[in-house]
């Protein structure tokens, strides 16, 4: 899914960036997520679902991922991502409701409690052990 993001640089100053959150099955617990910071350029970061999913709720994460939802005084919900090390981070902002129709869908790919069911284990196992 691509979205736009806001990115607060400075308190009152933002910038609206380009955002793709992308889910997979062959790596089904994991949300992966590239900030366009150009046309051309972006930042990569693959974090846990579970983690997106729990800061939809509340503060969530800690170290360099961390995500939090806000309300605002309309009613509309927004999702903060705080990605990068502490103070150094880079923090966003987008609309809750339609990640959380994301999210819905990635859950229709591969529902909550059966992604280790496609994991390759003997291949995950002989990766750490070579």
């Amino acid at each position: 899914m691509e979205m736009a993001v806001h990115q607060i640089l400075s308190p009152g100053a933002r910038a609206t960036i380009r955002a793709r959150f992308c889910y997979a099955s062959d790596d089904p617990f994991a949300v992966t997520v590239d900030l366009f910071t150009t046309e051309r350029d972006s930042v990569i970061w693959t974090f846990s679902r579970d983690l997106l999913v729990a800061g939809m709720r509340h503060t969530a994460g800690l170290g360099d991922v961390r995500v939090w939802p806000t309300p605002t005084p309309s009613g509309k919900r927004l999702l903060n991502l705080s990605v990068g090390p502490f103070p150094d981070s880079a923090h966003f902002f987008m609309d809750a409701e339609r990640m959380k129709k994301w999210l819905d869908r990635t859950y229709e790919i591969v529902p909550a409690g059966s992604e280790s069911g496609l994991i390759d284990w003997d291949a995950a196992i002989g990766f750490l052990l070579a």
